[in-house]
């Protein structure tokens, strides 16, 4: 290529990725992200090849972000301290991270390898500075080309993202940096409200976020559904390391992103032996219920960080893995209907199969009426799909629709429009109930001060069946959530069998709870049958029905909590069942406590209730009741104690069961031989898994039920299985009984 080439296919490069970057920072993109970071590397490799060509002496690939446009309106803030952004490292095509590695050859040539490097999700979102001083909020900067933002310091506070003043001791200046986001299920929320009004529906998350930060008049701002997520320190830093700087800054109201791992910089090079991958990085925004769009990697000490330096647009000591996310165009053959546990119906996409990131992709779940009308999706139309994050199937448009925008609005009234209750003739597709009824979400008005609060909003709806005792398709859902790891661990029921239970047993009266099948013996389940998708006839078979049996039995012992988690009770999983035992040691003291007026529970959501916060934060403080069981689960458990139904439920409950982590003084701080390790169990052992349990955490361990990065030692017995491997491939050290013994005595 000749230099004149060159110069005229980088001006080229240049004006369109100023355009769109411009477009971007602005909330009103022009081109896909694929396509924009597509551009980029291209531009990249241009300079590679031609670095000393004039073409790219004044370059966007130095620059930061995009100025901040003068027609906002809001005032211009010179940052005290520059807003980097980031370099990437792309996922080639077929799943390699070469890229990744070459980031980590160039740092382990510079600081040692024992340094601590950790791994985020990218939240896509807006970049924001919030500044502190003696803990008092002082203001709120967009990042705009690094040097110059926009202050919306009067619209963070309109929006309660962050703490006006933050909850602990903090002296001087402290300057942090994050994003501004919007949560999946608060942007299905906006487009709906914004449907029903007649109003433009924003494209996405990122784009509706940073258009509301962005409103001239701070009260629009309120109750829309931003959060802000911090992701670095750039003044007022300690000597600790941004690892542990997090956990100082998360005290004192500071929200950081929980899905993370931490590494040794020296066991992730391509020439270890153990090495990171593709789903390894996956693993970190699996999780994730806001927008993600990739991975940051970054070392934690401070005095590295500085040593390691910066380009004149981003930091050496950080890199943002993106995954290429493969769009690809299929036929929309229809939209079914799914009903879930607590009876809501959920649209799915119906697909033409076809391959997306190495696996076929079939379905993939619409949510609700709104995300239907926000994509304008009618039965047959060809539509774009991918997978949210490399990981959940989504569609992202419909290109039928696209094609159509310029056509006689009569031809766009022609196709054949999906709506929830006509399609379902406005009966259950499982029970045929007529009782179908709407339900309000409830969105998250933001936090202030480590307070959140909840407001209604009438036009955002989902529709649900309303036939609760009487509905297979629910009692299916309970029954499988019921027999899930994280509750009874009733192995040999999966999804096809607990249909066939709701089926052939629910609807004549026999299975009233799923606590019910607890009292079957091996013949009634080796009875059951149902039909697969190929027309056959599937049996559960005496093997498998004495397998569920023997389940039961060991789910005798298995601790409150487990039990409390598998009831089902919405907000109720298993953090919020083990805060709930660590209070109450049975289900008589459960009973006790959320029904007597006398009851911690019950006192507790009265004062809430009442307005008599002074009794409500005493209780809580008194007892220091985590944040897991808020004012909305308290409700949720002592209604569901007091009704016919959770009293039929707990009266299932062996009188045996008891709490095992009963402690109604505050917690201590945990000591022992194993302070500190995080374990797995896996694996056949000589003692109940739950007795391994409690000898870990008596000792100070504490317990995870998966095997990550963060997992310190694996306790495997016979039959280990998968998670050996996973340990063997993470490094992870492997006991058995024998070793974890020694480890406790005395």
């Amino acid at each position: 290529m000749s230099n004149t080439q060159t110069t005229n296919s980088c001006a080229h490069m240049e004006e369109k990725l100023r355009e769109a970057a411009e477009a971007y920072y602005n909330g009103t993109p022009n081109m896909s992200d694929r396509d924009y970071d597509s551009l980029w590397r291209e531009h990249t490799l241009l300079r590679g090849m031609f670095p000393d060509d004039p073409a790219f002496k004044d370059t966007i690939l130095d620059r930061v972000g995009a100025a901040p446009s003068d027609r906002s309106g809001f005032q211009k803030v010179a940052h005290s301290v520059k807003m980097e952004s980031l370099d990437n490292a792309f996922v080639a095509s077929d799943g390699s991270i070469g890229d990744v590695f070459k980031w980590l050859n160039r740092i382990n040539e510079s600081i040692p390898s024992t340094s601590r490097i950790i791994a985020e999700p990218k939240i896509d979102g807006l970049s924001l500075r919030v500044t502190y001083v003696d803990g008092h909020l002082l203001q709120a900067v967009t990042r705009g080309n690094g040097a110059v933002g926009d202050d919306v310091t009067a619209n963070v506070i309109a929006a309660s993202i962050v703490p006006l003043v933050l909850s602990g001791l903090c002296y001087g200046k402290l300057s942090i940096n994050g994003e501004v986001y919007m949560p999946f299920y608060e942007f299905q929320n906006l487009c709906l409200r914004a449907k029903t009004a007649g109003e433009d529906v924003p494209a996405n998350p990122r784009n509706a976020a940073s258009g509301i930060l962005r409103r001239k008049d701070p009260a629009k701002v309120a109750h829309q559904g931003l959060r802000f997520m911090t992701h670095g320190i750039a003044e007022g830093a300690t000597e600790l390391g941004y690892d542990m700087e997090t956990y100082r800054l998360n005290k004192l109201g500071l929200q950081f992103p929980f899905q993370r791992a931490m590494l040794a910089n020296g066991m992730v090079t391509d020439t270890s032996g153990v090495q990171i991958s593709l789903a390894w990085l996956k693993e970190i925004v699996e999780a994730s219920d806001y927008p993600v769009d990739g991975v940051v990697l970054k070392v934690c000490g401070y005095s590295f960080r500085d040593q390691l330096g910066s380009t004149s647009r981003a930091p050496i000591w950080a890199i943002a893995v993106k995954f290429q996310q493969e769009e690809v165009e299929t036929t929309l053959n229809g939209i079914t209907v799914q009903v879930g546990r607590t009876g809501t119906l959920a649209p799915v996409a119906e697909l033409e199969p076809v391959e997306v990131d190495g696996t076929v992709v079939s379905r993939a779940s619409l949510h609700n009426q709104g995300q239907i009308n926000r994509l304008n999706l009618r039965i047959g139309d060809r539509v774009i799909i991918r997978k949210a994050g490399a990981i959940i199937p989504e569609v992202l448009r419909s290109v039928t629709y696209e094609e159509l925008k310029a056509a006689e609005p009569a031809l766009q009234g022609a196709r054949a429009m999906f709506n929830l209750p006509d399609h379902i003739g406005h009966q259950c597709p499982s029970c045929g109930s007529g009782n179908i009824v709407t339900r309000d979400i409830m969105l998250k008005a933001g936090r202030a001060v480590g307070k959140s609060t909840s407001v209604k909003v009438p036009d955002a709806i989902v529709w649900a069946c309303g036939n609760t005792a009487g509905c297979p398709a629910q009692l299916a859902a309970r029954i499988e959530y019921m027999a899930g790891r994280d509750c009874l661990n009733l192995e040999g029921l999966g999804t096809e069998a607990c249909d066939a239970i709701a089926n052939q047993g629910g609807m004549g009266g026999l299975i009233r709870h799923p606590f019910d099948i607890l009292e079957k013996q091996a013949p009634w389940f080796a009875r059951l049958t149902w039909e697969t998708a190929s027309g056959g006839r599937m049996t559960f078979g005496e093997s498998r029905a004495m397998k569920v049996v023997q389940a039961i039995k060991r789910a005798q012992l298995l601790p409150l909590d487990r039990w409390i988690a598998s009831l089902g009770i919405h907000t109720i999983g298993k953090n919020t069942s083990k805060e709930i035992t660590r209070l109450a040691m049975s289900v008589n003291s459960l009973m006790t406590a959320t029904t007597h007026e006398t009851g911690l529970f019950y006192k507790m959501l009265a004062s809430h209730d009442g307005s008599d916060k002074v009794t409500y934060n005493m209780l809580k403080e008194r007892y220091a009741v985590s944040h897991h069981l808020g004012p909305v689960s308290l409700r949720n458990l002592c209604e569901f104690v007091a009704s016919e139904a959770g009293c039929y439920a707990l009266d299932k409950i062996p009188d045996a069961v008891k709490s095992d982590n009963y402690s109604p003084e505050p917690p201590k701080e945990k000591t022992g031989a194993l302070a500190g390790k995080t374990f797995v169990v896996t694996g056949t052992l000589s003692a109940p898994r739950n007795e391994i349990h409690a000898l870990i955490e008596a000792n100070g361990g504490k317990i995870a039920s998966s095997i990550s990065k963060s997992t310190d030692v694996l306790v495997a017995g016979d039959k280990a299985g998968s998670k050996l491997k996973k340990a063997a491939d993470l490094g992870i050290p492997v006991w058995d009984e024998e070793q974890l013994g020694k480890a406790v005595e005395p």
